[in-house]
């Protein structure tokens, strides 16, 4: 499927890509954003953690 930018899409959203930033590795990136997204339900959210899960990250506390 293609969506109307003309990328090619699939049934849900996944993260394919991370990019750090200055202070930050991108597993430590991905820990801190699983953190905050963990209990959402939005699809991007699930994404987020779901690429977590594979990659076995884990969380940080997120108070």
């Amino acid at each position: 499927m293609l969506d109307k930018t003309g990328t090619i899409t699939k049934d849900e959203p996944e993260v394919t890509d991370l990019l750090a930033v200055a202070g930050f590795n991108e597993r430590e990136m991905l820990r801190l954003a699983t953190s905050v997204e963990k209990g959402s339900e939005h699809p991007l959210g699930e994404a987020i953690v779901n690429r977590a899960e594979r990659k076995k990250t884990g969380t940080a506390n997120a108070e």
